[in-house]
């Protein structure tokens, strides 16, 4: 059945001599998977539509009880011409794109997660909105959409100690030593962040996305809520979330050569 329906790209890899095999978050299947016949010749209908990281309107064969479907028509439907400017930028879209490629099943579909990736993306598009945070934004509404999300957290007592566990036995705690510390004990892991760092993450957690603008968090709540929702969505899914982003970062930064990242 021929169908059209908008779909962000997630990644795309080579197909023989001319053809491309896509993966796309649809905004009427979900996740699927697409072969785009002769989409590596110079000269293809289908330009840069299907370039990782775009929201394009586009056209396929949709073969029920198949894991493969025919892509035959593809036109950019929302240019994000900034992201490309910015390596720090690109590496929160992959993120991203990863998150969503990571935790979906094939023809799932979810209009509110597809509203939500379609919101983060247009947002990373902005010069004002600081990447990072947008990230962690994007990841606490995708672990609500799952089913385990962050609730706002209260102070147990007026030591400030114990904050909150969820249902399933995950605790976040503060601590007020310099070191942050995350054990596993019996099955429940427990995770502390600084003072600073659990703020912003209040804050984030209740953020309307218009606010977008204008939070910006330091380099240490960065890295320790980077690892807080790392260790979060291992704890609830099992799997690492971005795991071949953060480990293209890694090797970034320790200066690798592009063939072993």
């Amino acid at each position: 059945m021929l169908v059209t329906t908008e779909a962000f790209v997630l990644k795309s890899r080579k197909y023989r001599e001319s053809s491309k095999l896509i993966a796309l978050y649809t905004h009427d299947f979900g996740r699927c998977n697409a072969i785009a016949k002769g989409a590596r010749r110079a000269k293809n209908k289908f330009g840069s539509a299907l370039d990782p990281l775009s929201f394009s309107s586009i056209s396929l064969y949709h073969h029920p009880r198949r894991d493969l479907h025919t892509l035959t028509q593809a036109e950019l439907a929302i240019p994000l011409r900034t992201i490309a400017d910015s390596f720090e930028r690109l590496t929160v879209g992959f993120s991203i794109a990863e998150a969503i490629y990571t935790s979906q099943l094939d023809e799932d579909c979810n209009p509110d997660l597809y509203s939500l990736l379609k919101q983060s993306m247009q947002a990373l598009n902005n010069p004002a909105v600081d990447e990072q945070t947008l990230l962690f934004y994007f990841q606490i509404r995708l672990a609500g959409l799952l089913g385990f999300g962050l609730q706002p957290m209260q102070y147990a007592d007026s030591d400030r100690k114990a904050l909150a566990t969820d249902a399933a036995g995950f605790t976040l705690s503060l601590t007020t030593a310099a070191p942050r510390q995350a054990s596993l004990d019996g099955g429940t892991r427990n995770f502390s962040i600084a003072a600073e760092s659990l703020e912003m993450l209040q804050r984030i957690v209740m953020l309307q996305p218009e606010k977008l603008p204008g939070i910006v968090s330091t380099q240490r709540q960065r890295q320790e809520l980077r690892e807080f929702l790392n260790r979060y969505f291992e704890f609830h899914l099992e799997k690492r979330l971005t795991a071949r982003t953060d480990g293209f970062l890694r090797a970034v930064q320790q200066g690798l050569p592009n063939k072993q990242v």
